[in-house]
């Protein structure tokens, strides 16, 4: 009996002095910040144009301008650009891609994004942009736009997301928080578990379990088309990625973008997936605030601006003075060399 009760207790000694060295390690390692609180890239101040009635900055008269082909970018915060200046935004981007030749019409590229919208909401964002002379509709896609909300959104509350990171604070833990080392153990297990529930999550909304939402997004899709079709104005999808996963071969929610792409062929809409332009991108570099917010930052936007550009001018959506004239592989010198087009 003695004999088990000291080998019990080496192994236990064994274990404590094993922790205590892990745990002194731990604290040596150079600590990275944690929290946005260390730094932050985000702007110091917001700005609008003097007149302008909300933070989508792009003020318009609602009968269009002579000689203005207008287009109207329906979505949700995937369009309005939270944490962002308005003119970084994939829509405020395409605009001045879609301008750069000295020609007419000039091409008006109007942000009618509103964050918290899913599809059933942006029906009569669409009925908007129809009767403020819409000459083409860009209905951009996310993939939580088959989400039920019985409210409209006011669209300036932007939702925790509890698919982040999480640091163990003593509140969730008095004595784990204590520890470098049980807290890194925590944070990875809490890690596992949220990429997994995060995934869960978007597969749940397309199916059985929220086939109300997933009726009421192919409704509204339907009705998008009519509006459309009555009116003889082309609309476009653009479905956009999950920007909280890595996008390469292993990016998990392929199925659902073939599910809505099915949804949009039936209708016969045009839709362009653009994931495809974000392959391989670390998504820290694309997170607007990484690893706490998971909305596309400047480059997301701007890449999805150039992608969905090229759509435009392949399909001839756009009128084709608008075409960009001069485009280059380089910009590293002032003298323009080695034109592509």
């Amino acid at each position: 009996m003695k004999s088990i009760l000291l080998n019990l207790f080496l192994t236990f000694f064994s274990f404590l002095v094993l922790f205590i060295f892990i745990e002194i390690g731990f604290r040596l390692l150079p600590s990275k910040p944690s929290d946005t609180k260390s730094w932050n890239d985000r702007p110091s101040f917001y700005f609008d144009p003097e007149g302008s009635i909300d933070h989508r900055g792009m003020n318009h008269s609602a009968v269009k301008p002579k000689d203005t082909f207008r287009i109207a970018v329906v979505g949700d915060s995937y369009s309005f650009g939270p944490f962002m200046q308005y003119t970084d935004t994939f829509a405020y981007k395409l605009g001045q891609l879609l301008n750069q030749n000295n020609t007419t019409p000039k091409v008006e590229v109007i942000n009618y994004g509103i964050s918290g919208y899913s599809t059933s909401h942006e029906v009569e964002l669409v009925e908007k942009a129809l009767s403020e002379e819409a000459d083409l509709i860009i209905l951009q896609v996310t993939l939580n736009d088959t989400e039920v909300k019985p409210f409209r959104p006011k669209g300036v509350i932007i939702a925790t997301n509890k698919y982040g990171e999480v640091t163990i604070t003593p509140e969730m833990n008095p004595i784990i928080s204590k520890s470098k080392f049980l807290s890194f153990i925590a944070t990875r297990v809490y890690a596992y578990k949220s990429k997994f529930s995060y995934q869960d999550y978007f597969y749940s909304l397309y199916d059985e379990r929220n086939e109300k939402g997933v009726n009421l997004f192919k409704t509204s899709i339907a009705s998008m088309k009519n509006l459309t079709s009555n009116k003889k104005v082309p609309i476009m999808g653009v479905l956009f990625p999950l920007f909280g996963v890595t996008i390469d071969k292993s990016y998990p929610f392929t199925g659902i973008h073939e599910k809505i792409k099915d949804i949009f062929n039936k209708e016969e809409i045009k839709i362009v997936d653009i994931t495809d332009s974000y392959t391989n991108i670390p998504t820290l570099r694309l997170q607007v605030i990484p690893g706490v917010d998971f909305h596309p930052n400047e480059i997301g936007h701007r890449i999805a601006a150039e992608s969905i550009y090229s759509s435009l001018i392949e399909s001839s959506l756009v009128p084709m003075s608008s075409k960009i004239r001069h485009t280059y592989k380089n910009r590293n010198h002032l003298k323009r060399e080695a034109a592509d087009n």
